[in-house]
């Protein structure tokens, strides 16, 4: 959901959602990056919450694996099936 909304942003914004910031003088650094100046990085808010949607979809999906993986090892159930027309 959040991809969605940062893509939706995007597109209302356009080009000018993707420019970079002044700096940290200009206060709308994000959190992270304005209190450790990590490699004086440019991020607006806009970039960094857009970046940071992406990663949503990786700790997402560790998660279900993780389930699996215990509903599959520690509780003895049965292994997901697979899609049809996937590996064999």
């Amino acid at each position: 959901m959040h991809q969605r909304a940062m893509e939706l942003a995007l597109d209302i914004y356009g080009a000018h959602s993707m420019l970079i910031d002044t700096g940290p003088a200009s206060g709308t650094w994000p959190g992270a990056l304005r209190e450790k100046r990590r490699a004086g990085y440019p991020a607006s808010a806009m970039m960094s919450s857009f970046f940071f949607s992406r990663s949503e979809t990786i700790w997402g999906g560790t998660s279900q694996i993780q389930r699996n993986i215990v509903g599959e090892r520690v509780l003895g159930l049965p292994k997901e099936p697979k899609p049809v027309g996937g590996e064999k």
